[in-house]
């Protein structure tokens, strides 16, 4: 595994837990960071309240896929 592909397997480790609520201080500590300033840089990134937010958009029904319908 590279060095870049290492990179973006824990880019995304903290990302998917931000996202699922863990706190920032423990990501910190799962990651080995040794400042909080270095795990802030994946907050951008991780936010369930945006995503949330989204969901509510009216403009996911539109874009919903639509059931195949099965001729009899």
């Amino acid at each position: 595994m590279s060095i870049h592909s290492l990179h973006q397997f824990r880019h995304t480790c903290a990302s998917d837990l931000l996202e699922a609520g863990v706190h920032l201080a423990q990501v910190q500590r799962i990651l080995g960071h040794s400042g909080i300033s270095t795990t802030v840089r994946y907050v951008h990134i991780a936010d369930p309240q945006r995503r949330e937010a989204m969901k509510l958009h009216p403009l996911n029904e539109w874009l919903a896929p639509q059931p195949l319908e099965v001729a009899a």
